[in-house]
């Protein structure tokens, strides 16, 4: 049990390093989040997903699953513009704008985003890199009850109160409610296209 219990911690720190340079403040996974590092200019990043399924049942599938490019634009100390662009199944699929933020930091306690938003929900929803979850898809919960990757358009705010203390929050453009089905809310996910937002 001990050497169990020992083997099962150093997986986990080899795959969830416990000194990040990431800071969920933002609400943007790591390779993303890069341009807030920077003194100003343009910041590129990105990453690819390529995954095989074999079925026994039916045929084995190989897709080019994602490939996903991040540009950012840091106006000044204050202003930055960032966003995320997702090419799926080699470009054949769909071509998504998955964030395009406006942000303006007054300070580490009180920030202020408009633009394409990524939801504060859940854990992948925000941080949806591959390698922020287990596996080589994204968990069931996230995809089906929570319906990553739920974006929608708004503005709010976001900040660190303390260490251990962070905030988001946003007024946004609903779900769509005549789209859900027995599968889950994805349908209903306007994602920032032509957003009824009537009420």
């Amino acid at each position: 049990q001990v050497l169990a219990a020992e083997l099962s911690a150093e997986r986990v720190a080899v795959a969830v390093p416990e000194d990040s340079e990431f800071d969920p403040v933002w609400g943007v996974g790591p390779s993303a989040a890069k341009v807030y590092g920077q003194d100003s200019g343009l910041s590129i990043g990105g990453y690819g997903e390529v995954r095989f399924q074999h079925d026994p049942k039916s045929d084995d599938i190989f897709d080019a699953l994602r490939a996903v490019l991040y540009v950012g634009y840091k106006f000044s100390d204050k202003w930055l513009l960032n966003s995320e662009f997702e090419f799926e199944h080699g470009g054949k699929s769909n071509v998504y704008v998955e964030f395009l933020n406006l942000d303006y930091l007054h300070s580490e306690a009180l920030n202020l985003r408009v633009g394409l938003i990524l939801l504060p929900m859940g854990f992948v929803n925000q941080l949806h890199e591959p390698t922020f979850y287990y596996g080589a898809s994204r968990p069931e919960v996230e995809l089906t009850i929570i319906p990553t990757t739920w974006r929608e358009n708004g503005a709010g705010f976001f900040g660190r109160l303390s260490s251990r203390l962070t905030y988001q929050a946003y007024a946004v453009t609903s779900l769509k409610g005549k789209n859900f089905d027995a599968s889950g809310f994805r349908g209903g996910r306007q994602k920032g296209a032509k957003s009824l937002a009537n009420d």
